[in-house]
């Protein structure tokens, strides 16, 4: 499934992706980068997965494991305003126009698996 959503009617979005873009270039230096992380399939870039994994043999879904060194400066980031906003709007502030029900069915799996897997 692919929905194209465009880009907000924002006069500061621009600003707002250049002000993720700073906050990314100052988490670099405080990341520890782990073996292979230079190795996938995105790009020759390093990659952290972050967040809720499942898939790939496991029997459910998981909160992935950081170094524990990564793990503020990956909070920080994901609660940062610039990046989620840009997330939100990537990600689903088209899908609760577009198709209601999948939202609600997507959400609150989500958030159930979030908190019972912390």
């Amino acid at each position: 499934m692919i929905l194209l959503g465009g880009m907000p009617d924002d006069p500061k979005w621009n600003d707002l992706q250049l002000e993720a873009s700073d906050l990314v270039e100052a988490a670099r230096p405080r990341l520890v980068l782990q073996k292979g992380c230079h190795k996938h399939r995105r790009g020759r870039f390093p990659a952290m997965p972050f967040g809720i994994s499942h898939g790939g043999g496991q029997p459910r879904p998981k909160v992935l494991n950081q170094h524990p060194n990564n793990r503020l400066v990956l909070q920080e980031l994901v609660e940062s305003e610039s990046l989620s906003r840009i997330s939100g709007f990537a990600n689903g502030n088209r899908l609760p126009f577009w198709q209601q029900s999948v939202l609600i069915r997507f959400t609150r799996p989500l958030s159930n698996v979030a908190t019972s897997a912390l």
